[in-house]
């Protein structure tokens, strides 16, 4: 999305005069609306521009309520036409917009307001259109496909250097739910492939990243989730896509409600990392079928590993008696032909466990 400061060089014959939130301009611009109540203002959109004669305001205290509502519902900005049904600005709108970084411009009533937004309606068209050739080339580089010329000159236009860290996000929740803040919109495209929405960022600290993808958790559905794969350059983001989409598979089930950093996995950011999935699997599978027969083994053996040995612990957790759990583990590592005391036949154990409890979706 283009931001609403790169809109007004577009408009410099039109005396739009910014009165109020200047450190919001680089808030992103999907589209624009004349609106002239709150009631119509509470049905945009994210990112919208807002156009405003005011006609539809009862009185000047309604000005403050449209102003908190374009906020509110994170619009781009407000545009402002002095004239008969608003004559100034109030200065507890003002300082609102001040406060809260919420752009806010006049412009006098002998300028057609119709004038401006057909200007920055090419210019808003463009950068979707550069987006989204952007977002095919993306969709390209995931399975390692050279690309077009036309996309090489939508990368190009990005700037992305060799050198530059970018980062994937993984999500089931649709692009168009997704509004991105002003924080973020310029580092981010969003596009859909494999039953996915990806969100490709570019340039952002990763505590940056995180701290967006939570803040547009707060206002998803309670089961929505993201997962945010391992960092990457731009040449490498087939690579990178394959190890995400195998976090996805592993992870996304136990993510709701939450944002997860592949970086916090542990051990399997190494297994996530290998591109022989089906050979985790197999091994997994061939180290525990002694086990089959009996599952509950299984489940202990987690709880025992999970609580380092503790044979308290796992009494506790499975309302076992001590002198059970120390036989069925004996039993356990007999039918396995392993050693829990043996450090890698205790690693063994613990990774198939770790393999199998993940499952695949």
């Amino acid at each position: 999305m283009v931001a609403l400061r790169d809109l007004l060089p577009l408009v410099p014959d039109f005396k739009l005069q910014l009165i109020a939130g200047e450190s919001g301009l680089d808030r992103p611009v999907r589209w624009f609306h004349m609106v002239e109540s709150v009631t119509v203002a509470s049905v945009q959109e994210a990112n919208e521009l807002i156009f405003t004669t005011g006609s539809g305001l009862k009185d000047k205290t309604e000005l403050i309520k449209l102003v908190k509502t374009i906020y509110l519902k994170d619009g781009a900005g407000l545009i402002v036409n002095i004239g008969p049904y608003l004559s100034e600005v109030d200065k507890e709108t003002i300082d609102f917009c001040n406060s809260f970084s919420l752009p806010l411009f006049t412009c006098p009533w002998e300028i057609p307001m119709p004038q401006i937004m057909k200007r920055i309606s090419k210019r808003i068209g463009e950068s979707e259109e550069q987006d989204d050739l952007f977002a095919q080339a993306l969709r390209t580089a995931l399975y390692d496909i050279p690309f077009s010329a036309e996309q090489k000159k939508a990368v190009q236009q990005r700037k992305i250097k060799k050198a530059t860290v970018c980062y994937l996000a993984y999500t089931d929740t649709p692009k168009y739910i997704l509004h991105p803040d002003a924080a973020v919109s310029s580092h981010l495209v969003l596009f859909e492939e494999d039953e996915k929405t990806l969100l490709f960022f570019d340039g952002l600290e990763k505590d940056e990243i995180l701290s967006a993808l939570t803040r547009m958790l707060s206002s998803l559905p309670a089961q929505a989730y993201f997962l945010l794969g391992p960092s990457f350059v731009l040449s490498e983001i087939g690579q990178a896509y394959r190890t995400g989409l195998r976090f996805v598979r592993r992870f996304s089930h136990l993510a709701s409600s939450h944002v997860l950093d592949f970086a916090d996995t542990g051990i399997w950011r190494l297994l996530l990392s290998l591109e022989e999935e089906d050979l985790l699997n197999q091994f997994a599978e061939s180290l525990l079928a002694p086990l089959s027969s009996d599952p509950s083994l299984t489940e202990l053996l987690l709880s025992y590993l999970k609580h380092n040995g503790s044979l308290k612990a796992v009494s506790e957790e499975l309302g076992m008696h001590k002198n059970t759990v120390t036989n069925r583990i004996h039993r356990a590592e007999e039918k396995l032909g392993l050693d829990l005391a043996d450090p890698m036949d205790r690693l063994q154990v613990h990774v198939a466990l770790l393999l199998q409890s993940s499952g695949t979706e």
